[in-house]
């Protein structure tokens, strides 16, 4: 009988130490993604050249040319299309990081 008790204190004792340890192993702050001012934009297209983002239509290189004026997306992974007069003439899948400007170019 004296053992079993022994055994049953130590097994508390291991149990009140072990959960405060276990409950420090898991993060008690938040991830958020995204960024605020992820952005592509284009140099040495035609101006007039449309811009498809992800199968959206976004405007023409002209309205993205990288000074004040960049097309605002989500960070990840994004498909591109550039095209003028009805014929693709870019076409790339690209990765833009979070709060960075991503430079497309011929």
């Amino acid at each position: 009988m004296k053992r079993t008790l022994k055994t049953l204190g130590t097994a508390i004792l291991i149990g009140s130490v072990g959960l405060p340890v276990a409950g420090c192993a898991y993060p008690t702050t938040e991830t958020v993604q995204g960024g605020e001012s992820s952005a592509i934009y284009f140099q040495s297209f035609p101006a007039d050249a449309v811009v498809m983002v992800d199968g959206q239509s976004a405007g023409t290189v002209g309205d993205f040319d990288g000074g004040a004026n960049t097309l605002a997306v989500l960070p990840g992974t994004h498909e591109v299309v550039i095209s003028q007069n009805g014929t693709v003439i870019h076409n790339k899948t690209v990765f833009v990081g979070r709060n960075s400007a991503l430079k497309i170019s011929r």
